[in-house]
């Protein structure tokens, strides 16, 4: 569970998680932001992780490593308030959607009121009141 004060809380959006987990070079410019905030993750990226490792038929050695990885940030997990965020972002994009994990994303940002760290700006700078943490997000 979360505990920190809101504005201390970052949401690490799943591109940046996979960079980091992978050593990728496009992960570097993320970090300055991770600095002094709890790092947590979304549901969702939690879900889009464990598919990302078994669409590439992880062995088990590297699926645990993703796991331990996993389990060091804390989890925002759905609830009635996330899920009445999500019909609200997708009402917001009914005419130019995004996809799910970014809807469900979105509305655990908009409910713990704090930024998404995220290389993805397109997925979410169009809904009210998501505020966006990166490089590439001003």
């Amino acid at each position: 569970m979360v505990t920190a004060a809101k504005n201390n809380i970052v949401i690490v959006d799943t591109n940046i998680f996979s960079y980091w987990f992978k050593g990728d070079t496009r992960g570097k410019p993320y970090l300055q932001y991770a600095i002094g905030h709890q790092l947590v993750l979304s549901f969702a990226t939690k879900g889009e992780l464990y598919y990302w490792a078994m669409n590439s038929r992880w062995g088990p050695l590297l699926m645990r490593k993703l796991k331990e990885t996993i389990a060091e940030h804390p989890i925002l997990n759905s609830n009635d308030a996330i899920c009445q965020k999500f019909a609200q972002v997708r009402m917001q994009l009914k005419d130019e959607p995004i996809s799910y994990d970014d809807y469900w994303i979105a509305a655990c940002a908009l409910k713990f009121d704090c930024p998404i760290l995220t290389n993805d700006v397109k997925h979410f700078f169009r809904i009210k009141g998501v505020k966006l943490l990166g490089p590439y997000s001003n």
